[in-house]
């Protein structure tokens, strides 16, 4: 999704990390060249020099730790390939500007975006296809069933490399739930039990009790895992042509959910028409809010040492008959302008810095170490023997207290839904309007500002697919 969303996570912490930071700032190319020596390289290599751009890079100033991991993966594979130069560019993907430079030739080589672009860029022809690259490598089945879904082509052929998934559920303060006389070992798994349960904290403890996610595209975000948790979807695609579902039974039935908890209840945030996930996780960890939904990665953004977040709990997603919550991640993706050499290149560099499993252990360790989070339960990109291994690697390092996410982790009702998989931003961004309404007018016309909202999404951004 957005910005906020992206924090610590099992599968790629430091480009999560990374990831959150770099989003808003654009691409812009650094000042210079930074490739690895070559030294040591016991290959007779008289290849021309093929460089490679990657987006996103870190600052070797205030992100020394993972700008040292790509350096060492690109000193790794230049010593094999001392053809190979990595530039590295500073900034994250933004889809308002990057068709722009892709079709000006300045878009990197290797491309860090959400699980919510490599469709469009599929269709506008922005993406390669690694199908061969990707097949061949030994890489190729350590994906989870759906995983790659969001990365393949009409072709059936892979398009990306997914890394850093997660999954919205229920991230609640157990120690507001206790003072509310609420057993924090059991947390509302529908959506009548999370309105009683707000309700209760609120009455019994004069905090709020629960708060939303309204702006800057993640009010959107949340409107659309609510949708899915009560049997909706955003848009269906039939005949090839894609449709907006917005204003559907379902999601104004989320709308009047949120307005009578707001104006009805008194359970909600009154200040929720300019909150991110930032503030709301803020509010419920300093306990002034008793639950809101986040990442399940969001408790480890807390930790500071041993027992620092043993007041936090997760939970699954409250349900309304969707059994179903948003899911996503990150995705590398290699431009479709840029030459088989420099895609192999790329791909090279991908793979080993995202699954090679010596660098993952080294980040665990270097997590501990830091006395940063580490074993947070977390959407498994991975299945069979490779996912086992992950498991074992974390569990040297495990720092966090487990048992508080056992509700969360032993829940097998609610699935995973991926984001919707044509122009998610632009539709995040509209909704918030929608989330602002009901949080802010007792007397919000839900049908008619969904209505707008569909219409406008339909003939701005899924007829021109057409």
């Amino acid at each position: 999704m957005d910005q906020e969303q992206f924090r610590q996570n099992i599968f790629n912490r430091r480009n999560f990390l990374r990831g959150a930071a770099g989003t808003s700032l654009g691409l812009m190319a650094s000042s210079s060249l930074l490739a690895a020596c070559g030294g040591g390289s016991t290959s007779n290599v008289t290849n021309a020099p093929v460089t490679i751009k990657l987006m996103n890079a870190p600052d070797p100033k205030t992100d020394s730790s993972d700008y040292s991991t790509w350096m060492k993966v690109i000193q790794q594979i230049t010593q094999k390939n001392p053809q190979y130069k990595y530039q590295l560019l500073k900034g994250g993907y933004d889809a308002t500007t990057f068709y722009t430079q892709f079709a000006a030739g300045q878009a990197p080589d290797v491309i860090q975006t959400f699980f919510t672009e490599p469709q469009s860029m599929i269709a506008r022809g922005a993406a390669t296809d690694i199908n061969a690259l990707f097949h061949s490598s030994q890489y190729a089945n350590i994906f989870a069933p759906g995983v790659l879904d969001s990365m393949t082509g009409p072709n059936g052929h892979i398009y990306g490399l997914p890394y850093g998934t997660y999954e919205l559920c229920l991230f609640y303060n157990r120690s507001v739930f206790q003072e509310a006389g609420l057993d924090p070992n059991k947390p509302p798994l529908t959506w009548d039990d999370y309105r009683q349960y707000a309700k209760r904290i609120a009455d019994k403890t004069n905090k709020t009790g629960s708060v939303e996610c309204s702006s800057g595209g993640q009010g959107g975000w949340r409107f659309v895992n609510w949708l899915y948790s009560n049997g909706g979807s955003a848009m269906v695609q039939q005949n090839g042509k894609w449709t907006a579902t917005i204003n559907t039974p379902q999601a104004q039935d989320l709308l009047q959910f949120f307005s009578d908890m707001r104006f009805t209840d008194r359970s909600m945030q009154a200040q929720t028409a300019s909150m991110q996930q930032t503030n709301t996780a803020d509010l419920v960890a300093s306990g002034k809010v008793g639950m809101t939904i986040a990442g399940a990665y969001v408790p480890g953004t807390y930790y500071t040492g041993k027992g620092s977040i043993d007041f936090l709990g997760l939970g699954p997603m409250p349900q309304n008959g969707g059994n179903a919550a948003l899911g996503g991640g990150n995705v590398w993706v290699f431009n479709s302008k840029s030459s088989s050499e420099v895609i192999k290149a790329g791909f090279e560099w991908a793979t080993t810095l995202e699954y090679d499993l010596g660098y993952y252990e080294a980040n665990d360790k270097a997590l501990a170490a830091a006395n940063k989070a580490v074993g947070m339960p977390l959407t498994y990109l991975y299945t069979g023997s490779y996912s086992q291994q992950i498991q074992q690697i974390d569990a040297k390092y495990v720092n966090v207290p487990t048992q508080n996410y056992a509700p969360y982790v032993n829940n097998t009702s609610v699935h995973l839904k991926a984001e919707p998989p044509q122009n998610a931003q632009q539709l995040y961004s509209l909704l918030d309007v929608a989330m602002q309404d009901v949080f802010t007018n007792p007397h919000a016309d839900i049908s008619a500002r969904l209505a707008n909202i569909q219409q406008t999404f339909q003939t701005r951004y899924l007829d021109a697919l057409s």
